[in-house]
């Protein structure tokens, strides 16, 4: 069982990020349709994700800029737990749906940023002594800005409240931080790369990535730089 826990990475591309999260490119590592719980729009942004880039790009400042990461806008993955075995599929949905809700509302009072998007993904995960272990997951799109563009601050207490209030409302065991464990979580890009080398099958193969595709990988929470822009 994954440890709970949520990571995020600046979005760069409205249309890419959108894409992947809402499943309107669909990518080749799902499951088999047999063994897939599918996916939840819990909040559509109806495009707000697109245009709040654009308009908080504008905004930002030439220090901002040049950041070669920088976005006014971030992606979380957020842990869900998998079901049991036999457990009622849409039982399991809807619970699924609730905690992702009442994750985003504890954690916009808890940051200050505002959540554009939000989808469970119940699609993914690797087949194992042919039952299939699901990465239950939600991906969570949020403007991390204020209105005049600037990035809202969220400092390192702040950050392990975040993952305290993750664990408590995901009610998967607290994730330990990932300068201790040496892992990071995978972006899609990375998991669609370890699946089609056949090394799913363990957390482990994370540090096993080339220290390249690592530098692409996403912001964990429990030491993301606390942005002064």
């Amino acid at each position: 069982m994954a440890g709970s826990s949520v990571n995020f990475q600046p979005v760069k591309s409205a249309a890419h990020a959108v894409s992947h999260v809402s499943r309107d490119v669909v990518p080749s590592y799902l499951l088999p349709e047999d063994k897939t719980y599918g996916t939840i729009v819990v909040l559509d942004d109806k495009g707000e994700v697109s245009s709040t880039l654009e308009a908080k790009m504008a905004l930002a400042s030439r220090q901002a800029l040049r950041e070669k990461n920088y976005s006014p806008i971030w992606e979380g993955v957020l842990n869900l737990r998998r079901p049991e075995q036999g457990e009622d599929a849409a039982a399991y949905r809807k619970e699924c749906t609730g905690v992702v809700r009442e994750w985003c509302k504890q954690y916009e009072n808890l940051s200050g940023h505002k959540v554009l998007r939000a989808d469970v993904h119940l699609d993914e995960g690797h087949i194992e002594n042919g039952e299939a272990l699901l990465n239950a997951h939600a991906h969570v799109i949020a403007d991390r800005t204020n209105e005049k563009g600037r990035v809202i601050t969220v400092d390192a207490p702040k950050l392990r409240k975040v993952q305290d209030m993750t664990a408590k409302v995901t009610g998967l065991e607290r994730g330990k931080n990932s300068i201790a464990t040496k892992l990071k979580h995978l972006p899609h890009q990375a998991y669609k790369y370890l699946a089609e080398q056949g090394r799913l099958e363990t957390q482990q193969a994370v540090v096993e990535v080339e220290e390249s595709k690592r530098k692409a990988l996403g912001i964990h929470v429990e030491h993301a730089r606390s942005d002064r822009k």
